[in-house]
């Protein structure tokens, strides 16, 4: 800790021009940043996409920028710039008031400049807005019918413009496990509580912001890399974990952005185990870090090239070298452990929106690679991952949008031969929900002809090979030289239909029906990777109602 009080204590020292809080919009809040996207295709703003989620403050003067050039806008584009000005308004200028939904329904308050907010309250110091957090999710297809109810709240708080704060608590009930350590399913992470199906999340945390930059704890999720459907790099699926962020933008054309996280390793340490009779034992887990860098340079309108490194490592504290922000990371390894024990990757990532309408992008994630034996089938350890996408926006008619991503893990991806540094946290990969041995192709068409309505079909093709094991003790195995994909052992074709209104702010309405054929080689890789409700060919049909996200 005492380094971490450091570090903060140096930026705080040097931030002497403020420039706006650090507040996240998660990005399950799809909708603003797939509206941001459009934008940027339409050339309209500029976004460094590599990193998520955006702050509030970012998107609030992302959202000014594209005003100053309404006349530009559709129909339905500018409606929904009005709406999402009315949730941001607090952060663009000092108009926004005190008022809470209680006094909107009296109409004691009429204002029409702002969203209403279960409470909100704003003087010349301090900021605060509280809403609910509630919803369900109904299932149904051949096998069952499933639920999945939740409640919560979340809270956001300014002082003055250098501090921010926010909680997002929410409690979840599920009639039957989806979502698990192993399954092979583009969802986010769940911690059920013992071997039941319900589990809760809160997630939070404080900034200090100034002109050119920020810092942050936050206990939440990020991503990074290009993706619409899933990072190669950090995709968020995990369970929300604490970590400290640095990011600075000195110049327009720059950007840089660290974390130094605390993972979850589960792997029980021994010699920690207390045994207090009666059957009461307590176990801890190894501790497990990641420290991460990535800089982003524009060296064209439009152009964003980013290029940055991680490392996974076990200590039983954070070590002080890995909490040097803009360092290459692999060779601390070989000064503080003067081996290979930790787990280190490097990846490059591009993001073109030089052609109007088109956004082209792809991410190269390297967990090993050996050149002595780079072309050595027998002998090579090219342990890379890849995507690579198009999205063609509003072209070649409006309010129309067509994807196609593509991404492949190969054979030893995200692994490591020490539990305490796979490219994990609760037993969640890091990276791609399909961990390594993998590929797939997805393909989405979206119509968006009313303002909040959207329509999507989607189909996604994805296939698995075998998973070998990363073993360096038995001279019987050699890791190296796994030939991509030998044989296919799981397989996924699903396609889908999604039609959602947004009914106000942070207050969701969808329906869905998906068309799904998963199978496998053998009963026992298919209880691995898929859950009992999706195995074989189902017709499952869902609808839902969200408030809040």
């Amino acid at each position: 800790m005492k380094y971490i009080r450091f570090i903060l204590l140096f930026f705080l020292c040097f931030a002497k021009h403020l420039y706006s809080q650090d507040i996240p919009v998660h990005p399950s809040s799809e909708r603003i940043y797939e509206f941001l996207d459009e934008m940027a295709s339409l050339q309209l703003i500029e976004i460094n996409s590599v990193v998520k989620p955006f702050s509030r403050a970012t998107i609030s003067g992302l959202l000014s920028e594209v005003n100053n050039n309404k006349s530009l806008l559709n129909k339905r584009q500018s409606e929904e710039l009005e709406f999402y000005l009315k949730e941001f308004v607090k952060e663009i200028n000092e108009f926004s008031y005190s008022d809470h939904l209680i006094k909107r329904i009296a109409h004691i308050r009429d204002r029409q400049e702002q969203r209403a907010d279960l409470f909100y309250y704003r003087d010349s110091l301090f900021n605060l807005s509280i809403n609910p957090i509630g919803g369900f999710r109904y299932y149904i297809n051949q096998k069952n019918s499933l639920m999945h109810q939740w409640t919560g709240l979340e809270a956001n708080a300014y002082i003055d413009k250098r501090w921010g704060f926010y909680v997002n608590f929410r409690d979840n009930r599920a009639s039957e496990r989806l979502v698990d350590k192993s399954y092979l399913i583009n969802l986010p992470g769940r911690d059920n509580k013992g071997n039941g199906t319900d589990f809760s999340d809160i997630r939070g945390g404080a900034s200090y912001s100034w002109r050119w930059g920020s810092i942050a704890f936050r206990k939440d999720h990020f991503i990074w890399g290009s993706n619409y459907h899933g990072s190669v790099i950090f995709s968020g699926r995990i369970l929300s974990i604490p970590y400290l962020k640095l990011n600075i933008k000195p110049v327009k054309w720059f950007e840089f952005n660290y974390i130094h996280a605390w993972l979850v390793s589960e792997v029980v340490d021994s010699s920690s185990i207390d045994d207090f009779g009666g059957g009461a034992v307590r176990k801890s887990f190894y501790p497990k870090f990641l420290a991460a860098n990535i800089y982003t340079v524009k060296p064209f309108k439009y152009l964003y090239l980013s290029a940055g490194n991680s490392m996974v490592y076990s200590s039983y504290r954070a070590q002080m070298a890995y909490l040097i922000p803009f360092l290459f990371f692999k060779p601390i390894e070989h000064t503080i452990a003067a081996s290979n024990e930790n787990n280190a990757q490097i990846f490059i990532d591009v993001s073109s929106r030089n052609i109007k309408h088109l956004h082209f992008y792809g991410t190269f994630y390297v967990d090993e690679v050996n050149f002595g034996n780079f072309f050595d089938t027998a002998k090579h350890s090219n342990w890379f991952a890849y995507k690579a996408g198009v999205k063609i926006s509003d072209l070649p008619i409006q309010n129309l949008f067509f994807l196609f991503e593509w991404t492949r893990t190969n054979p030893m991806v995200y692994k490591h031969y020490y539990p305490t540094s796979t490219f994990e946290s609760n037993h969640y990969c890091l990276g791609s929900y399909l961990r390594d041995n993998a590929q797939e192709y997805y393909i989405r068409l979206t119509y968006r002809p009313l303002k909040k309505l959207h329509l999507n079909f989607d189909y996604t093709f994805a296939v698995k090979g075998p998973d070998y094991p990363d073993v360096r003790n038995d001279p019987n195995y050699f890791a190296g030289g796994k030939k991509f994909m030998r044989n296919v052992e799981w397989t996924a074709k699903i396609w889908r239909l999604y039609a959602g209104y947004e009914l106000f702010h942070d207050a969701l309405i969808y329906f869905e029906y998906s068309n799904s054929d998963i199978s496998a080689i053998n009963q026992t890789l298919l209880n691995k990777y898929t859950p009992a409700y999706y195995q074989g060919k189902n017709s499952t049909w869902s609808f839902g109602v969200n408030f809040g996200f």
